[in-house]
């Protein structure tokens, strides 16, 4: 309800404006109305895209921690040279590898691991 009358509101304004003021006014109340939307937007955009950067680097580091542990189970003298072990540490290491590439393809990493939105603050 507080968003139909924000926006009643607004357009009541801007017509008010132009009626009194005359269209260049008008023009530039929309041009500052739209700019600051427009930041708004791309400020909530961002902290999605940090949050999905966070789930990611978590998704890594738990695929990377179950190599490591398949790791260790097949250095184990039991299992030493197991080819299911093997295969799956094989897996292990696709996996974290495909996730090292959707992060640094969607989520703008450049070498130093630092994003461009970091990098901005």
């Amino acid at each position: 309800m507080n968003k139909y009358l924000f926006f009643i509101s607004f357009a009541m304004n801007a017509v008010l404006l132009m009626a009194v003021a005359g269209v260049l006014p008008f023009l530039l109340f929309l041009s500052i109305s739209f700019s600051i939307a427009l930041i708004w937007f791309i400020r909530r955009i961002l902290r999605q895209l940090r949050f999905a950067k966070e789930d990611m680097t978590t998704i890594k580091g738990i695929v990377e921690s179950f190599g490591e542990h398949a790791h260790a189970i097949h250095e184990m003298e039991m299992y030493y040279g197991d080819e299911t072990l093997k295969a799956l540490l094989r897996h292990s290491r696709a996996v974290s590898s495909d996730l090292e590439y959707v992060m640094e393809k969607y989520l703008f990493e450049d070498e130093g691991g630092a994003s461009g939105e970091e990098e901005e603050e």
